[in-house]
Parts: C-alpha cells; sequence; structure tokens
C-alpha cells in the first residue's frame, strides 16, 4: 500500500492545485496564519512533490519530525527478508533511513529540503550513505558492539559484514536510496506540509486542543518505530546461539557502564544546551531541538570513546608485534 501511494506522490502529471493549511497557535506554539500551499509544475510538466515542502518555508526552517533513529522501522521488513538482502544491503538500509535529517545535526551541510527531495534521495542521500557506512564499519562498529550487554557481544559481532568492495557499491547505494524513500514517504505524513500535499485536509485536524493530525501521528509514529527497532534488535539478538565474545571485544563491566553513563550524562547536556544554540520558535520545534540535542550528545562521546578504543587497540597489537 506505501509503495502505491509513494509511487503516485512522485508520478502525479499536470496538476496544478493550492490547499488551505491552517497554522493554529495553541499549547504545540503553532504560528498563528493561514498560508497557501501551491504545487509546482516543472517544464516537462511533471509535478514536482518536494516543492511543495518548500513552498511553506517558514514552517519548514522549524524542522520539526520524528525521532530520526525511529525511520529504521521502515526498513525492517526489508533487513529481515533474506531476498531483499540479495540486492539492498541492510546497513545502508537503515543508514538511508536516517541521513535525510543530517541537516538537524550539522547545520552547516546543505540545505535541509534538498535532502529530502526526489533528487537528494537519488543523489547526496546515498553518497552520505557511503561515507557513513565506511566511518560505522572502519571506526565505531567493535566499539559500540563491546558496549552491549556481555551475553550479546559474541552474536552481535557474528553479524559483522565481511570487507566491502566496489562488487558491493550497487547494494549499498541501492539500500540507501530505498531507505531515504522510506523517510521521505514517512514525512509525507507527519509535517505542516502534508494536508496540502496529499489533498487530505483531515490531517490538519486538531485532534488533542489545537495539536494537528499529522503533528500527533508524528510524535505518535516516533514512539512506536523507535519501540519497534529497540524490540527488534533485542528480539533477534536474544534467539540466537551463544556466540564467544571476540577477544578484541572484551570490555570489563565497569568500563561498560562508565562509558555508558557518560554518554547518558553527555546526552542530556546536548539537550540542555542544543535550543540555547539554536533557538526554537515554537514547542514543536523544541521537542526537535530537545531530540537533536540528545543525538549530538550521545553521539560526540560515543565517537570519543570510539576513537580512544581504537587507538588503544593499534597500541596493543602495535606492542605485541
Amino acid at each position: 500500500m506505501f509503495t502505491e501511494l509513494y509511487c503516485d506522490l512522485l508520478s502525479r502529471q499536470n496538476t496544478i492545485f493550492s490547499a488551505d493549511i491552517t497554522v493554529r497557535a495553541g499549547e504545540d506554539g503553532f504560528r498563528s496564519g493561514r498560508g497557501r500551499v501551491h504545487r509546482a509544475v516543472s517544464g516537462s510538466g511533471v509535478v514536482s512533490p518536494e516543492k511543495i515542502a518548500s513552498a511553506d518555508s517558514r514552517v519548514l526552517r522549524g524542522k520539526s519530525v520524528p525521532f530520526t533513529p525511529s525511520h529504521v522501522a521502515a526498513v525492517l521488513p526489508l533487513i529481515s527478508s533474506a531476498r531483499a538482502r540479495r540486492i539492498l544491503d541492510p546497513w545502508a538500509l537503515a543508514l538511508g533511513a536516517m541521513v535525510p535529517d543530517l541537516p538537524i545535526f550539522f547545520p552547516f551541510l546543505p540545505d535541509y529540503t534538498l535532502w529530502h527531495s526526489i533528487r537528494g534521495v537519488l543523489t547526496i542521500d546515498p553518497f552520505a550513505v557511503v561515507v557513513l557506512l565506511a566511518i560505522f564499519h572502519g571506526l565505531l562498529r567493535d566499539p559500540l558492539t563491546a558496549l552491549l550487554p556481555s551475553a550479546l557481544v559474541g552474536r552481535a559481532a557474528s553479524l559483522a559484514p565481511g570487507r566491502y568492495g566496489p562488487r558491493h557499491l550497487p547494494a549499498v547505494v541501492a539500500g540507501g536510496v530505498v531507505g531515504a524513500s522510506t523517510h521521505k514517504l514517512w514525512d509525507s505524513f507527519t509535517h505542516s506540509y502534508s494536508p496540502g500535499l496529499w489533498g487530505w485536509e483531515w490531517l490538519a485536524t486538531p485532534v488533542v486542543g489545537h495539536l494537528p493530525l499529522f503533528r500527533a501521528l508524528q510524535y505518535l509514529s516516533t514512539v512506536v518505530g523507535l519501540a519497534a527497532v529497540a524490540g527488534w534488535a533485542w528480539y533477534g539478538l536474544s534467539r540466537m546461539d551463544p556466540v564467544a565474545t571476540p577477544a578484541r571485544l572484551v570490555l570489563c563491566a565497569p568500563v561498560r557502564r562508565g562509558v555508558i553513563g557518560a554518554a547518558a550524562g553527555c546526552a542530556l547536556m546536548g539537550a540542555a544546551v542544543w535550543p540555547v544554540i539554536y533557538p526554537p520558535g515554537s514547542r514543536a520545534e523544541l521537542v526537535t531541538r530537545l531530540g537533536a540535542g540528545v543525538m549530538v550528545g550521545c553521539c560526540a562521546l560515543l565517537i570519543l570513546y570510539a576513537a580512544v578504543w581504537q587507538i588503544r587497540r593499534a597500541m596493543t597489537v602495535f606492542e605485541g608485534v
């Protein structure tokens, strides 16, 4: 069903319409006013859906979005399918489902609307996936695996792919494109431009106070998606046969607890600091700023830990030669 909807979104032609979007002031802090969201038609006569998002730039710049890791839930069926994994790299699928939100965490990157456009899904998004995939497997995978409960470390390590090469690039790029496409589809139901994009005015209907349905879907899908990802990962690892922990991944309990505690502390610090650096314009934006701060703070600490872990491992290997 979602595939058909997304294809319809990309293929509508020779259509021009306008839809009134009511931006209500209320508990969620939306800006008061009434705007016109116009659908643009390119010179070839093909509708460009992403231009609807950029048409109401004042709202879009708020970047109030579902919590980025929750987007991985959309590609779990593909990751779980042996047939899909033959043509779509599962790691690239997961990263692709998240990369369109990178400008929220790294404001120096190209504009947010580009990452969420069809052009971005086919260009900059898969390129970012290739870069992040190399960083993840080269720097982060082993140190982060070592932080898992000791009973799960060996099982998670056994899922690591072999060395990537040029022959894997098509599957990586395809996975990145498909993952980013699911992100774009998900966002099309949970943003301020959603009612105009689909022509469904009921998406703007207030459901809790002044909170419109599309925003309620955003918050609900965030929680459900994150729970689905966590539950899927835990269930998958728990039902695997026990695997001995590789010697390189053995981490003493105090260090594991210390790193996890420091990551939690940095996440809270990031949540406190990020809205100060990038002041929100509404309560809806504040939620996004807090989520971005949590991600930035936690990831900064984990990257530092991973770098130290890799340096210590390299020194150990060098001394053992």
